[in-house]
C-alpha cells in the first residue's frame, strides 16, 4: 500500500508540473500575441529617387515627402547654398547646439572644417591616411569620428597637430570595406556602420570588437547589400539603413530599414519599394520633439538647448 500510494503521489506531482507548464507556455503565446507590433515615426534619406520621407507608421495620412534638393520644408524654395572658398566634395554636415556646422569633404584627401553662425571658415584639419569619406559624427567631448574606406578614424582640431588634425583613435572595418557612418558613446565606445560588411560593428573604448549586430541568414530574395546611416535609440536598439543600389527601382531588391536589440535579434524591418527608394539615412523621431534641436553626440539622437 506505501509503495502505491507514493507512486499515486508521484503522478500527481508529475500533472501539477505539466499543468503549470502548460499554463506558462499559454500565458506566453498570449502575452505575445498581445505585444503591440513596433511602429516608427521616422525621417528617411531616400538616396535612389532624391526624396526625403516622413512616414508615420501609425498614421499614414501624416505622411509626406520633399524633393532634395530643391525643396525647404517649409517655404518649398532653397534657402541657402552655402560653398566654401577652395573647398568641394562635401559629404556630410553636422550642427553644433552653438550654431557652428562642421564639414567633412573628401577634397585633396579628407577634410573636416568648421564654419562659424554666418558660414565663415574658422579653421579645418586635414585627416591623415583617410579616403573615401562617408559620413561625420561629432562626440560630447568636442571630436570628430569620421567614417571612411578602411574604417572609422576619431579626429580632433589642435593647431600645433600637422595639417591641424590631432589623431584620437582609429579602428579598422573587421571585414570590407567603405566604413558609411561612425558614433561614440559617452562611454566610450563605439558603433561603426560596415558598408558592404552588412553589419554594424560594436567596438569597446579601447577598440576592441564587441558585437556584430547582422542578419546572418536573411530570407530568400532579400539582399542586405550595404549597411549605411545607423541610429542607437533610447532602448538601446539599433536601427540600419540599408542600401541596395542607386537605382529608383533598387529598392524593392532587399529591407530598407532594420532594427536589433541589444542582444542582437531582429525585431523590425521596414520595406517599401512603392512609397521610398533606397535607404541612406536615418532619423527614428516616435517621441522626439522635432522642432528641438537634436543632437547625437552621446551616440544616442535626443534633444539637447541651443546655445
Amino acid at each position: 500500500m506505501k509503495r502505491e500510494t507514493l507512486k499515486a503521489t508521484a503522478c500527481r506531482t508529475a500533472a501539477y508540473a505539466l499543468a503549470i507548464s502548460a499554463a506558462a507556455v499559454l500565458a506566453a503565446a498570449v502575452q505575445a500575441e498581445d505585444k503591440e507590433p513596433i511602429k516608427h515615426r521616422f525621417l528617411m534619406y531616400d538616396e535612389g529617387r532624391g526624396i526625403l520621407h516622413y512616414v508615420d507608421e501609425r498614421d499614414a495620412a501624416k505622411d509626406w515627402k520633399l524633393q532634395l534638393p530643391k525643396d525647404d520644408l517649409e517655404t518649398k524654395k532653397l534657402v541657402q547654398d552655402v560653398k566654401v572658398p577652395g573647398v568641394g566634395g562635401v559629404f556630410s554636415a553636422r550642427r553644433r547646439a552653438d550654431g557652428f556646422t562642421v564639414l567633412g569633404a573628401n577634397a585633396a584627401g579628407v577634410q573636416v572644417l568648421e564654419l562659424d553662425k554666418d558660414n565663415k571658415l574658422v579653421r579645418k584639419m586635414k585627416v591623415p591616411g583617410a579616403s573615401n569619406l562617408r559620413m561625420i559624427r561629432l562626440t560630447s567631448d568636442g571630436g570628430v569620428v569620421c567614417a571612411e574606406q578602411k574604417g572609422m578614424i576619431e579626429v580632433a582640431f589642435d593647431d600645433k597637430a600637422p595639417n591641424g588634425c590631432k589623431v584620437v583613435k582609429t579602428i579598422p572595418l573587421p571585414r570590407a570595406q567603405n566604413a558609411f557612418m561612425a558614433l561614440k558613446k559617452d562611454d566610450g565606445s563605439y558603433l561603426l556602420s560596415g558598408g558592404y560588411a552588412h553589419a554594424v560593428f560594436d567596438f569597446g573604448p579601447d577598440g576592441a570588437l564587441r558585437k556584430e549586430y547582422m542578419v546572418k541568414d536573411p530570407p530568400k530574395g532579400v539582399d542586405l547589400h550595404f549597411f549605411a546611416g545607423i541610429q542607437v535609440l533610447k532602448n538601446g536598439n539599433i536601427v540600419a539603413c540599408n542600401w541596395t543600389g542607386h537605382e529608383p527601382q533598387d529598392s524593392a531588391k532587399g529591407w530598407q530599414l532594420l532594427e536589433f536589440s541589444p542582444d542582437g535579434a531582429l525585431v523590425w524591418h521596414w520595406h517599401n519599394p512603392a512609397q521610398a527608394g533606397t535607404a541612406i539615412n536615418i532619423a527614428i523621431l516616435d517621441d522626439l520633439d522635432e522642432n528641438a534641436f537634436l543632437d547625437d553626440s552621446s551616440g544616442v539622437l535626443k534633444a539637447v538647448p541651443a546655445k
